[in-house]
């Protein structure tokens, strides 16, 4: 704590400077930007009071408290965000029909851009655009000053390439040349283009996507935010430092009296014995317990399957041999062994699936080893679970849904306190408190740094034991429990991110271009004619259930989506190809007024069902859109769900679509 406050004062000197800077903001002035935020915070208390507000479609779970705390108006609030108009018409440019000479053809190539940039890792999520292939689209269809939009914004990617229009470096990235007076030269030798920031709004239903969306698009001082992210983990290493100790080739003596001297004086005394050397965990790894169908024998997974002279594992689909009886069976003829606990977050024993730590990966000066779980490992994590709470974390009941079932059914997990292990739930419990308590110029940037390493504290942090390599990801697109969890260490998660996110954020002298919206794509809330191109990526029926693979990020930020609206094929919710269909239809035909005449839509589409792409293509033709090409987006790295199912699409498709010209006048556009 009062290393976090020395980083604190150095920020708050600093900070001195801030506070006589005067802010301008959609045509107003501010002595600073606290009074910025403090204007129009007030202005969204008093929507946020407004019955009617809270009718627009989309409106999120959450108390106003909450939305309040999260969102930096008018740039961003948590909830549909009432300045979406003043910021178009202030960074727009008004259609006149009479004047208007826009022409473009569609963009004719096909487009492959990986996904290992910078900008791209800082957080995860279920599907992603490479921001650099969303420029290649926006240089293409706009010009500096252009308002673009994304009505399904995700983690914000359109925002991201519409700033980065601006920076001739990321432009020639590309393989485009920049001259000095801004004009962009293709490989063909001639000018298609010119550098400059495109301003965008990003609306999405979700929460998470909208606050991700506007942490990756926000300027923020890098420099702070290392120092005070850096504070917080040396206060998480003074207080749960010991948690994370392991004996280094310890004799059984000194192992003997570790676990005594942990028994009887707790974290303050077993540190201190005599011949003990200590090493730091930088993650353990836990195998689930199984029975033997046969014989009933248990043991874990991995003393099972995994062969300790090769350290490779035996694939799900080979037989495992019982210990005890010779029995040869495939790891889906076996049992999963459950145990019951008292939880006490809910006050009450339940049952969850048994699991075992059986390996180490620790650091001693340096240096790191691998060992197997011995005794005193297995004790201090018993007696942290036994003796410490999380006082402030999310006891939220997993709602019922097509992944949530799946935890459910295979770990007895019901709600999303239970997805952690004792000791990483207490470090982000921690770390939340403290980040609550932080400048509110640098609240966004330390939770942002949070949340992307949410899931690694979870069960669902998977451990592939190959050559014992950790691999420390979960699956995408769902909330699998691996046989083998990687428990991480917060001194292994979180630094690395400190240091890469640093790198990623805009400069704090960035100019405001972006507006983020949290809504449903169908709230009628655009003004008609203003929108210069859209982007979009939308979810494409059942392939991604978004409100339910959010429920852990969303379960931290304590605002949660609003399912009503969600445009997916769900049984659980009730909404099959139909439904999925005609909320599609009302998003295009939101997009289809807010466009002006002559101007493109572009959307990504990743289906391999053929009414999936049915109701889309009917959509975007029953909203008035006349669809023009359709091209290849590759993104180079394939999903775990393209790479295992023979019919999946490996590539996705790029629809080009136009609103016709002469219909400006329409109130509404044919259907």
């Amino acid at each position: 704590d009062d290393q976090m406050d020395m980083f604190e004062k150095s920020y708050e000197e600093r900070l001195q400077e801030e506070k006589n800077k005067l802010v301008e903001c959609l045509g107003m002035t501010f002595e600073n930007d606290e009074k910025r935020r403090k204007y129009f915070l007030d202005k969204l208390r008093e929507k946020l009071n407004d019955p009617e507000f809270r009718k627009i479609k989309g409106f999120p779970i959450g108390e106003d408290e909450d939305i309040l705390a999260l969102s930096d108006p008018p740039y961003y609030t948590a909830c549909p965000n009432p300045f979406i108009e003043d910021f178009i018409k202030y960074y727009g440019k008004p259609y006149d029909p009479e004047t208007d000479n826009y022409r473009c053809e569609p963009f004719a190539a096909d487009v492959s851009e990986g996904k290992n940039d910078p900008i791209y890792n800082a957080h995860s999520y279920h599907t992603k655009v490479p921001h650099k292939a969303i420029m290649r689209y926006i240089l293409h269809y706009t010009q500096p000053g252009n308002v673009v939009f994304d009505g399904f914004c995700g983690t914000g990617m359109t925002g991201v390439a519409a700033q980065l229009c601006g920076d001739h470096q990321s432009i020639a990235s590309l393989g485009f040349s920049v001259k000095q007076d801004g004009n962009i030269i293709d490989t063909n030798g001639n000018v298609f283009s010119k550098a400059g920031i495109r301003n965008c709004v990003l609306t999405d239903l979700s929460p998470v996507a909208g606050f991700l969306s506007y942490c990756h698009n926000m300027p923020v001082d890098s420099s702070a935010f290392h120092n005070t992210a850096q504070g917080l983990l040396m206060g998480v290493v003074e207080k749960f430092e010991w948690m994370y100790k392991t004996l280094h080739q310890p004799s059984e003596v000194v192992l003997r009296k570790a676990v005594s001297t942990l028994e009887k004086e707790g974290e303050s005394g077993f540190l201190k014995i005599d011949d003990a050397k200590w090493g730091t965990i930088r993650y353990a790894v836990w195998s689930e317990v199984i029975r033997c169908s046969n014989c009933e024998a248990v043991n874990t997974y991995w003393e099972l399957a995994v062969d300790k002279s090769t350290g490779y594992k035996t694939a799900l689909g080979d037989d495992i041999i019982c210990h005890n009886c010779n029995h040869a069976a495939p790891y889906k003829e076996w049992e999963r062994v459950f145990e019951t606990y008292f939880d006490s977050h809910l006050g009450k024993p339940v049952q969850r699936s048994k699991i075992e730590l059986v390996r180490i990966n620790y650091i001693v000066t340096n240096t790191k080893y691998e060992k197997s779980a011995d005794m005193f490992d297995r004790a201090i994590a018993r007696f942290v679970s036994e003796k410490f709470a999380s006082p402030n974390c999310p006891i939220l009941k997993l709602p019922d849904g097509t992944n949530t079932r799946q935890p459910r059914v295979s770990s007895g997990i019901t709600h999303v306190h239970q997805f952690y292990l004792p000791r990483g739930l207490l470090v982000y419990s921690y770390l939340v408190s403290k980040i609550d308590q932080a400048l509110i110029t640098q609240n966004l940037a330390l939770r942002f740094w949070l949340q992307s390493v949410t899931l690694s504290f979870t069960r669902m942090n998977r451990y592939l034991a190959a050559s014992f390599s950790q691999v420390n990801r979960y699956l995408k697109g769902t909330l699998y429990i691996a046989p083998f969890i990687s428990e991480a260490s917060p001194f292994y998660a979180l630094p690395g991110k400190i240091k890469r996110l640093s790198k990623t954020f805009f400069p704090s002298t960035v100019e405001r271009s972006v507006l983020v919206d949290t809504a449903s794509a169908t709230g009628k809330r655009l003004p008609p004619n203003s929108i210069d191109y859209i982007f979009v990526d939308p979810p494409f029926g059942g392939n991604i259930m978004y409100s339910e693979l959010n429920i852990i990020w969303e379960a931290w930020l304590t605002i949660l989506t609003n399912q009503e609206p969600e445009a997916i094929e769900s049984k659980v919710q009730g909404k099959g190809i139909i439904e999925y269909g005609s909320l599609m239809k009302a998003a295009f035909q939101e997009y289809f007024e807010a466009l002006k005449s002559s101007r493109w839509i572009t959307i990504e589409f990743h289906n391999s069902k053929n009414a999936v792409w049915n109701a889309i293509q009917e959509g975007l033709q029953a909203s008035g859109f006349v669809v023009a090409d359709t091209r290849v987006l590759d993104k180079k790295q394939s999903t775990m769900k393209q790479m295992t199912t023979a019919s999946s699409v490996k590539q996705d498709l790029i629809i080009a679509a136009y609103k016709p010209s002469g219909i400006h006048d329409q109130a509404n556009p044919p259907s």
